[in-house]
């Protein structure tokens, strides 16, 4: 829910917050809601050139799969939409020499079509990823596996969302009282 911490974790994983380890060969794109990667007087297609690896071809097609089409990739950034910023931002981080996504709430400010490409480009990500995220369409259809922060205590879940929810009515009716879970 709303106010639980899922931000605050994240910023606590950037942070290198006591007692988190992240891996020292982590490379970490992170995306979040202000576009702060984002290159205002670029176009989208040199905003994301100038970290990426990838072959201007390889990139425009990514772009394409995002329904940034023919000209879309010389639109200066600062002309796009509250959508299409989304869209381009995670292009930017999946295009990058990242192999950990940290993302908080990327389907905000998406049309149907949009998050149908979103969930297609971040299915096809090859590192590891962690997004917080309210869209179980989107969890279903991109997470391996979960962790649920109730009560201010995380809970890691390695099925879907509705297995989760098919879990808790399970363990409700088998126990009376409320329990934690640790993995």
């Amino acid at each position: 829910p709303n106010g639980s911490g899922k931000s605050t974790l994240i910023k606590m994983i950037l942070s290198g917050e006591g007692g988190i380890k992240i891996s020292p060969s982590a490379k970490i794109g992170y995306f979040s809601q202000n576009f702060e990667i984002l290159d205002e007087g670029s176009t989208l297609l040199e905003t994301i050139l100038k970290d990426s690896p990838h072959s201007e071809t390889y990139i425009r097609t990514m772009l394409g799969r995002l329904l940034f089409r023919r000209d879309d990739v010389f639109k200066k950034i600062e002309m796009l939409s509250g959508g299409e910023r989304v869209k381009a931002s995670v292009a930017k981080l999946i295009l990058s020499d990242n192999n950990l996504l940290i993302m908080d709430e990327p389907t905000n400010y998406l049309d149907i079509a949009s998050i149908e490409a979103l969930e297609e480009a971040m299915s096809a990500f090859e590192g590891s990823m962690l997004f917080a995220t309210h869209d179980r369409t989107l969890i279903d259809r991109v997470a391996t596996g979960m962790l649920i922060i109730e009560d201010k205590k995380i809970i890691k879940f390695g099925g879907s969302f509705e297995e989760y929810l098919n879990y808790k009515k399970r363990i409700r009716k088998d126990i009376s009282s409320p329990i934690a879970l640790a993995f």
